[in-house]
Parts: structure tokens; C-alpha cells; sequence
């Protein structure tokens, strides 16, 4: 919307009213003055951020952002029109300067509208927010935002979740029981996550998921995800998404131990043994652990602090004619370091 004209909305003065005025002005019959005629100082004002405009719960939320830097405003109003074109002030957001503790109002504030009045379902409405200073002049004014309302769809029914090896499953139900409404009334659906601990969902999906099943694969070990499911009834953005599900929760956490070394064997050497074995197969591997007996049926002690990253291990620890007895094990790279099985025992003398 242009700013000039936006402005003389505000002041209630039309385009058609201005026009003999502008046109006696422009072929120099005077405008009250002999001075040439001046067109209006521009007006300067900053941009509005809106960063969420959304249908939802039977109402249309838009909000925006507040920057103390750019610009300053007592209060702002919110103007609406539908597919007409016609803006209207639908209401005004005062700005508190003074929090409730009494300290300053932060620099930048994000502040919020939900409109209830007279929407009508399955109808475009267009917003701008309009920041007006202490003296009642435009001082920020946004783009216009469209939002498509309509009757907000049911909850997604039976959200569930399984963890698999590498990705999380994600399955669901129609919010509906009839599968010939399923497909009237539903356009897709959402998936949207969080680590536990968050207060924000995040979406998941970068398009508009058709059928009743996601795979996440854009997850990490040892973390906690909450899932939750949105029907939308529309095929472009801005989505006009149903209640949320109830929420699934995915444990990530590796307790999986790995498989053990396989074909470990010792071989006694000039006053050392030296030990080596397979690559393990698993794919999380973060090291190995060498576990020394001097009888096969003793107790098998561990001989490296710090995880082997390599397939063999050199026992100088030995003494000549003694036989030692040996184990393998796996350790993985999850938080809970699970440790694989023990190999078989293997034994070697040093020369």
C-alpha cells in the first residue's frame, strides 16, 4: 500500500476529494499561494516484520516485531480487508514502555492480535500493521499479509512412533471416520518436533506429507524427540492446519551393545604378546578393550585405560614362560558407551 495514500486514509481525505485541489495546483491556478505549487514532503517510515499470520483455533493470529532501533511508536493499528481490497482498522495494540517489574520495555517486543470479528469461512483476508508514533504520525507500516480462513479441522487420531535403527517412523490416523470426507476435507498433513525440554515445535516436512506416514530420518542418538501431527485443508502456504495431536515421544538413546571381535589371536614374541583381530562390523564403533587372565577360567582384568582405535595390541606387561590368557571386546560411540560381548579366549606364551 502506498504510504502517502495510506496515510491520507488515516486522516479520513480520499483520492477523489484531493483531485480538483491537485489538478488546479497543477496547471498553475493557484493553491492559495503565488509560490509554484509543492507536492507533500515524503513520509518516512520503517518496515514491520510480520512474522506469523495464521488461522487456528477459530480465529486468525498475526504477529509482529517491535524494533526500538528503527522506529518508534506509541501504539499500532491493525487494518484488515477482504478480497475487495478495502482496508479497514479493525483494532489498536498499545506499546507499554514500562514492563510489569518497572524496568524498560526490551528493545525489541513481539507483540500479537488474534481477530475474531465477523470471519467467514472460506475467505481471504489481507492485513498491514501500522506503527504511529506520539504525535500520531505514520512511523512503521508492514506489507500486506494474506490468510485463508476455514473451520479448523479435527485432531490427527492414533499418532504413533516407532524407532528403528536410523530413523524414526511416524504413522497416523484420519481425522475423520469417513474416508470419502477424508479425502473432501483433507489436503495433507504437517509433522512438526521437538527436543524434549523445548517449548517450540519446529516443522519437520518442507512439503505438504499426503499420505498417513513420515520417516524422520534427520535424527541423532541419545536425544529425546516429542512428535506432533496437524491435518491442513489447503495445497499452498499459508497452511490452514487443524488442532494438533497428542503428542509421541521418541527415546534415541542407544542401548544396543555391539557385536564382539571376531577372530581375535595371540602370538607370544620376544618379551611381549602381540593381539590382533577383525574390524568389527558394527557401525558405530569408538574402540576396544583387551581384558588379560593368567589361568583361563581367572578373572579377566582390563589392560587399556583409554579405548584401542585400532585392531591390534601389544602386551609388553609379560614375563617369559608364563601363559596369558586374553578377551576382546567392542565399545560403541553412544552416550551410554555400550560395551559388546567378550570374545572368545585366546592364549599365547612370550619367547
Amino acid at each position: 500500500m502506498n504510504k502517502l495514500f495510506f496515510y491520507l486514509y488515516r486522516k479520513g481525505i480520499g483520492f477523489i476529494s484531493l483531485l480538483p485541489v491537485l489538478t488546479i495546483c497543477f496547471f498553475g491556478l493557484g493553491c492559495g499561494k503565488k509560490a509554484p505549487p509543492r507536492l507533500p514532503a515524503p513520509i518516512k517510515t520503517e518496515k514491520i516484520k510480520i512474522i506469523k499470520s495464521q488461522a487456528e483455533k477459530g480465529k486468525i493470529d498475526i504477529s509482529w516485531i517491535y524494533d526500538k532501533n528503527k522506529f518508534l511508536a506509541s501504539y499500532f493499528e491493525i487494518y484488515r480487508s477482504k478480497e475487495d481490497g478495502n482496508f479497514e482498522k479493525i483494532a489498536t495494540v498499545n506499546v507499554k514502555e514500562k514492563s510489569k517489574n518497572g524496568e524498560e520495555a526490551l528493545e525489541k517486543q513481539v507483540f500479537q492480535y488474534g481477530d475474531t470479528k465477523n470471519l467467514v469461512d472460506g475467505n481471504w483476508y489481507h492485513y498491514v500493521i501500522a506503527g504511529i508514533n506520539d504525535k500520531g504520525e505514520l512511523s512503521g507500516i508492514s506489507d500486506a499479509v494474506d490468510v485463508y480462513f476455514s473451520k479448523e479441522l479435527p485432531p490427527v487420531r492414533n499418532l504413533r512412533g516407532e524407532l528403528e535403527k536410523n530413523y524414526v517412523k511416524l504413522l497416523w490416523d484420519s481425522p475423520f471416520d469417513s474416508l470419502e470426507k477424508d479425502k473432501k476435507e483433507v489436503a495433507g498433513y504437517n509433522i512438526y518436533r521437538r527436543k524434549a525440554g523445548n517449548k517450540l515445535f519446529k516443522a519437520v516436512n518442507s512439503a505438504l506429507i499426503r499420505k498417513k506416514s513420515f520417516i524422520d530420518m534427520k535424527i541423532r542418538k541419545d536425544m529425546v524427540y516429542e512428535y506432533v501431527v496437524k491435518a491442513v485443508d489447503n495445497f499452498f502456504p499459508p497452511w490452514h492446519e487443524g488442532a494438533a495431536s497428542e503428542t509421541v515421544i521418541i527415546d534415541t538413546a542407544d542401548n544396543e551393545a555391539p557385536e564382539p571381535p571376531m577372530n581375535v589371536k595371540a602370538v607370544g614374541g620376544v618379551d611381549r604378546i602381540s593381539l590382533k583381530w577383525e574390524k568389527s562390523i558394527s557401525e558405530d564403533v569408538a574402540g576396544y578393550r583387551v581384558y588379560r587372565s593368567e589361568s583361563e577360567d581367572g578373572e579377566f582384568v582390563l589392560q587399556n585405560k583409554e579405548l584401542l582405535r585400532n585392531e591390534y595390541y601389544d602386551d609388553l606387561n609379560v614375563t617369559a614362560g608364563v601363559r596369558y590368557f586374553y578377551r576382546v571386546s567392542v565399545v560403541d560411540d553412544s552416550e551410554n558407551s555400550n560395551e559388546s560381548e567378550l570374545s572368545e579366549i585366546v592364549s599365547a606364551e612370550p619367547l
